[in-house]
């Protein structure tokens, strides 16, 4: 009797089979924790990004990080805005590259295209900052040396801020949401001023940051609603979202808080806002006194 030298080709099956098996249950569970990963690192660049918030205040007499700064109410060559996270760069309070997405201004799961295209919006992308006012695509990203603004910052978060550039309002509304675009002149003279933080009644359930682009639109923060900026990257679908008090969370599609609008009703909106609130004062805000 020979001796044998190798495996039955049935014996070669069975080993093929088994490996096969083990990949089909391992790769899901790789799937998983990659995406944990993921949305760990998020997190993470969510609790610097508010560290360096707490840090602005604190170096700016309590005022609040602005979305940006701006004068008049339109958009023009003379006009450029300056943006929040190159603010944090600029004063050195959050470290930021030229154009990276090595900074905690970028969530891993990004979309690696611009987030706002004219009247195309793609939540998951991201925009430029600092970026000229003329350009509404948001993706000229521009400096401003004149004002310590030598950087082009890539980011994809948005902010949740008074944002009514390029419209006409009859009053500046202050303390409304987070921050604001400061310097925006309604039609009366008045000005959105910075946001200071003693107006939030409701720290720890007030939406400061979430994956996203840009800012405001916050009639529209569910997936489907038309020009949503705000992005579900994560599992659930899900954001992340960082809160005033500096802590981190994550919400679920379909329960993100709406602000009051005419898509809106007061009735629905109030309904929404907890355990989180867009409003600096919800009391305030969705009573009927503003």
């Amino acid at each position: 009797m020979h001796p044998r030298n190798g495996f039955t080709l049935i014996e070669l099956l069975v080993v093929v089979a088994v490996i096969a098996l083990l990949v089909s249950i391992l790769l899901p569970s790789l799937g998983d924790a990659r995406a944990m990963a993921k949305s760990a690192q998020c997190r993470c660049n969510m609790k610097n990004i508010g560290l360096g918030m707490i840090f602005y205040q604190q170096n700016n007499n309590d005022c609040v990080l602005p979305s940006y700064n701006m004068v008049g109410s339109g958009r023009g060559p003379d006009n450029p805005l300056d943006g929040w996270c190159a603010i944090l760069g600029r004063d050195r309070l959050l470290p930021a590259s030229e154009r990276g997405s090595d900074t905690v201004f970028w969530c891993p799961n990004t979309k690696g295209a611009f987030g706002m295209s004219g009247d195309t919006i793609d939540p998951d992308g991201f925009q430029y900052w600092p970026v000229s006012s003329v350009d509404q695509t948001l993706q000229e990203g521009v400096t401003i040396p004149e004002r310590g603004f030598n950087k082009i910052i890539r980011c994809s978060y948005w902010i949740n801020a008074n944002n009514p550039i390029g419209t006409t309002k009859p009053t500046a509304e202050n303390d409304k949401y987070y921050t604001g675009s400061v310097g925006y002149t309604a039609a009366d003279g008045t000005k959105i001023r910075p946001t200071r933080a003693g107006a939030f009644k409701r720290p720890a359930a007030l939406i400061a940051v979430a994956d996203g682009v840009y800012a405001g639109q916050q009639s529209a923060t569910h997936i489907g609603e038309n020009k949503r900026r705000i992005a579900y990257r994560h599992r659930g679908p899900s954001t992340n979202v960082l809160l005033a008090d500096g802590h981190v969370d994550s919400i679920r599609d379909g329960h993100f808080p709406h602000a009051i609008s005419g898509k809106i009703p007061r009735e629905q909106a109030l309904a929404e806002h907890y355990p989180y609130t867009l409003y600096a004062d919800p009391d305030y805000w969705l009573s009927d006194e503003p």
